[in-house]
């Protein structure tokens, strides 16, 4: 494989979450504003939701594995640390301006760690992990993904300090909120 060839599944996968997205943010806004009653907390479209979610977050994963994989091809391991910490931090901070608008907008239910705080993150994370074996990738996955399965109300606490990680206050509410636990999980599975 030549080392610019980009992998046109891994675009389409991209493509059809970008779809998703857009479907779905156009159904949440719209009931969101009270235009229409879409249904939203339907099955159908809480799956829709979280499959375009994880889609993007598992692309996460095999994005940052192609690329370092890419960099090791040309001699740039050293440079792996600088590059994935920008990469995180400019991606962590484009959540910040969505946490700042969504809460001049938004109030109450504005985004505090959405999809961007996620993806930032998981990036920077990833960091010291990246030359691991992908077994053991594959196994902290779903070690962390397990706690897709635990009741959300088993994970409240009485901090605010633990929302990004997956420990909410009882009440808290947000538009878009994707800890670590477990999306993380995710990130490393791809």
């Amino acid at each position: 494989m030549k080392q610019d060839t980009r992998l046109w599944e891994i675009d389409l996968l991209r493509g059809v979450a970008v779809l998703g997205m857009i479907t779905y943010h156009l159904a949440f806004d719209l009931s969101y504003f009270n235009v229409a009653d879409i249904g939203l907390h339907a099955a159908l479209w809480t799956m829709v939701g979280r499959a375009t979610a994880s889609v993007f977050v598992f692309l996460v994963g095999v994005s940052l594995s192609l690329s370092y994989s890419r960099l090791k091809l040309k001699g740039g391991e050293t440079k792996k640390t600088r590059r994935y910490l920008l990469r995180g931090l400019k991606i962590f901070l484009y959540g910040v301006v969505i946490t700042a608008v969504t809460w001049f907008f938004l109030d109450e239910d504005f985004v505090l760690f959405g999809i961007l705080h996620l993806i930032g993150s998981s990036i920077i994370l990833s960091i010291p992990l990246l030359d691991e074996k992908p077994r053991t990738l594959f196994f902290a996955g779903i070690l962390l993904a397990c706690f897709f399965i635990i009741p959300p109300s088993f994970l409240l606490t009485e901090s605010h300090w633990l929302i990004w990680l997956g420990f909410p206050p009882q009440g808290f509410s947000s538009v878009d909120y994707a800890p670590l636990l477990p999306w993380y999980g995710i990130v490393l599975l791809g």
